[in-house]
């Protein structure tokens, strides 16, 4: 039976009206998702056409919403007939506003639609420049590269940052390399390129509170960082010596950071005061928020009926194996390699830090759902990189000797 059934088939596939019915059966699928005339393609995915209705009533009138009632606006096509109140504060719509702007400079028939597709590519390319900063400080561009690669081409990432994803997890992908960077040169760098680094890593933070509620789980990750960095380089200058002199120096050394940070901290509060999403007082609540309301841990809602939420896949549990197994085993090994390797060394020992508190914050957090193990993706592969970029180190300095 399975020869002749094979054998009908081999015949079948030959037919030439098979073929051609295939071939119509496809066209058939690709025309059903085209607009304006089949020169367009829809956007693959649900969330992002809500961004779209919203990008367009910017357009079109200046602000996010249809009406506005008690002095909150609503957006009437959604949750009929009463409507749904909306944060006019966003960094998305604006954004895909500006695109279609430039996009309709070049193209005068192109759609809100069709230039929003492009948004997560671009910003997902400028995120891996970040990511290749942060690691080329200290492990060479060797190891820059193939952390950039590694944050760039991960499924985790990837499927995030396709063209035609204009979903919000953009601006997560984004800010947090960029801030680190920021971070890191801030307290690395010398003379006037430590204050520059810091007004822009404040101004990193104002953007990310104007994308993201949560944007506090990074900025209080960055401080503990720093904090603990700035302990053990003191605790280190105090034991190298007993003297007087050098006990001094070791507070001498908090103090020079001392100028930076409140620097980095006065234009964090300032821009998240401006444009973040609740204005000053969601900075000054910042160190407080995030053990209160861990925002991201609570996937269902138990005042929504029917709890679609409960059904998503991405917002599923997952257990410490299948966060390592959806990261992948032998790039977690090999950052935990490159990761113990820099605390050995003293310059590298802020880096380190700040990548151990985002490890542990972002996989403490990836237990409440699968979506979330994106974020675990940016530590682990600038580990990676550091890993990596250590072993051609060696390896190369090994064959010249050999040579």
């Amino acid at each position: 039976k399975v020869d002749l059934i094979n054998q009908q088939m081999s015949d079948l596939m030959k037919d030439p009206q098979y073929a051609h019915q295939i071939k119509e059966t496809s066209l058939y699928f690709k025309n059903f998702y085209k607009y304006n005339d089949d020169k367009y393609f829809y956007m693959p995915d649900i969330d992002p056409y809500e961004y779209i209705a919203e990008t367009e009533e910017l357009l079109d009138h200046g602000h996010i919403g249809d009406i506005e009632k008690d002095g909150y606006w609503y957006q009437m096509n959604a949750l009929a007939p009463n409507g749904q109140r909306i944060n006019v504060q966003d960094l998305h719509p604006l954004v895909l506003a500006w695109v279609y702007k430039i996009g309709k400079i070049f193209n005068p028939q192109t759609t809100v639609m069709q230039t929003s597709m492009y948004v997560s590519t671009i910003f997902a390319s400028l995120a891996t420049v970040f990511v290749f900063l942060v690691v080329r400080r200290f492990a060479g561009d060797v190891g820059g590269f193939f952390a950039a690669l590694f944050y760039g081409i991960h499924p985790m990432i990837l499927v995030r940052t396709l063209w035609g994803h204009a979903d919000t997890d953009i601006w997560q992908i984004l800010f947090m390399p960029m801030i680190i960077y920021f971070a890191v040169e801030m307290m690395m760098s010398e003379g006037k390129r430590r204050h520059v680094f810091a007004v822009l890593g404040g101004l990193a933070i104002g953007l990310f509170s104007f994308s993201w509620s949560q944007w506090y789980i990074t900025f209080d990750v960055l401080l503990g960082a720093i904090g603990i960095y700035l302990i053990t380089q003191w605790i280190s200058e105090l034991r190298s010596t007993s003297s007087g002199s050098w006990s001094a120096k070791a507070y001498i050394t908090l103090l020079n950071h001392l100028p930076v940070l409140l620097i980095f901290l006065t234009f964090s509060g300032l821009f998240v005061s401006l444009i973040g999403v609740g204005g000053w007082r969601s900075f000054f609540d910042a160190p407080f928020v995030v053990f209160s309301n861990f925002a991201i841990k609570e996937a269902a809602y138990g005042s929504l009926w029917p709890n679609v939420y409960t059904t998503v896949a991405e917002l599923a549990p997952v257990n410490f194996a299948g966060v390592i197994g959806a990261i992948g085993k032998m790039w977690v090994f090999i950052g935990l390699v490159g990761l113990t390797i820099t605390f050995i060394r003293k310059e590298w020992l802020l880096s380190s830090i700040t990548i151990l508190f985002f490890l542990t914050a972002t996989v403490s957090s990836v237990v409440a759902g699968y979506r979330f193990v994106m974020f675990a993706i940016l530590p682990v592969g600038i580990a990676v990189g550091y890993g990596l970029g250590i072993a051609h180190r060696y390896l190369t300095e090994w064959t010249v000797k050999a040579l």
